[in-house]
């Protein structure tokens, strides 16, 4: 275990204690103002990781911890010690499968799992199949879940994946600075539109319900897995009066932290809504995913690349970020920032806001005035 570090901050005297411990996933940093401070800090972290030291003699490879994992499904919970759904069940013992076979942990014994090996092979897949930050962290995920069970049974003494998800390990790749331009946005909204225009077999409800996707995700800042799951009968249409259209609900059981959210949409997207809900008589909103028709837009918008100053390619998850960015740009607080996009604390929806060439131009304009 680490000893506090004596570091100067802005002239003070702080204490800084850092953990690596590449085996169990455990990547800390933390700075205190007192070395007491550090050392209890020190002390808790020891407490907790104690029983990484027990000897766990069972012989039980992955494909056994599958199999019985399937067997006691009532005992696979969520974070939130609930049931998985149906869907989310299939889901995950597939991607399960997948790891088993495809990423060879087949035959590795649960207790030599490490987040050294997991990471090391989920990067070769993520490097093989083009994959995104986001769809490793899929499987990442799912395999917390397995862990978290075999840890409960007695397999495992500590799931090495579940610290290095709290931390920057698994997500420093993925994260999201690039903040998209109001010029950028509208090329993708013409060329959604064109595409959604042309006939085809393939694939076509997705590029027809791509336009209004794209758009709501502009307006709201919502959740990709969030506004996937929406349903006309949760979308309320307002009085002429109103200054926006139509209120999106978001039930508690859609939401990322599980508490309902709202969100509201301007006149114009509101009738874009009802002339889609006019032609179908399906209540879900959307389709299932919409990585090809994305792909294909930035093609034509010339928006492939990387920008300059991140070395980032745009995503969805851009879209939440620039949401949030420009909200706080127009006036808003970091708690209406919170309250709009549905972050669970003040302290994430500050993470979410970037500066801009426009806003520090802003800012610095006002010495000139």
């Amino acid at each position: 275990m680490p000893t506090p570090k004596k570091v100067i901050i802005n002239g003070n005297e702080r204490w800084r204690v850092q953990f690596n411990q590449k085996s169990i996933g455990l990547f800390i940093g933390k700075t205190f103002k007192t070395r007491k401070d550090a050392n209890e800090f020190i002390r808790d972290i020891e407490t907790k990781y104690s029983k990484t030291t027990k000897a766990i003699t069972t012989r039980h490879r992955f494909k056994d911890l599958i199999e019985r994992a399937r067997k006691e499904r009532n005992l696979v919970r969520t974070r939130g010690d609930r049931q998985f759904t149906e869907k989310s069940w299939k889901l995950m013992v597939t991607r399960w499968n997948f790891l088993s076979n495809t990423a060879r942990f087949r035959t590795i014994l649960v207790r030599d799992l490490d987040w050294s090996l997991i990471n090391t092979r989920l990067e070769a897949l993520k490097d093989d199949r083009g994959w995104s930050s986001a769809n490793k962290y899929r499987y990442v995920s799912d395999l917390s879940v397995l862990l978290r069970y075999a840890e409960k049974i007695g397999w495992i003494t500590h799931n090495p994946v579940q610290d290095a998800k709290s931390t920057d390990r698994i997500n420093a790749s993925g994260q999201r600075h690039r903040v998209i331009k109001l010029e950028e946005y509208e090329s993708l909204v013409y060329w959604a539109d064109e595409l959604a225009e042309a006939p085809r077999k393939a694939n076509a409800h997705a590029y027809q319900t791509f336009p209004l996707f794209i758009r709501i995700l502009w307006e709201t800042g919502c959740r990709v897995g969030e506004l996937l799951k929406l349903q006309y009968s949760n979308i309320i249409f307002l009085e002429e009066d109103d200054v926006f259209g139509a209120q999106l609900i978001f039930p508690s059981s859609d939401t990322k932290n599980r508490e309902e959210k709202m969100s509201f949409v301007n006149k114009e997207l509101s009738e874009l809504i009802k002339s889609f809900k006019s032609k179908t008589n399906e209540n879900r909103v959307f389709a299932s995913r919409y990585y090809e028709p994305f792909k294909e837009v930035k093609e034509l918008a010339g928006l492939t690349e990387p920008d300059s100053r991140y070395g980032e390619t745009i995503v969805f998850h851009h879209f939440r970020h620039s949401f949030a960015t420009y909200l706080a740009q127009d006036g808003a607080n970091e708690k209406q920032l919170k309250d709009a996009a549905g972050w669970k604390s003040i302290s994430m929806a500050a993470k979410y806001v970037h500066s801009t060439e426009e806003s520090v131009r802003s800012a610095l304009l006002k010495r000139l005035e």
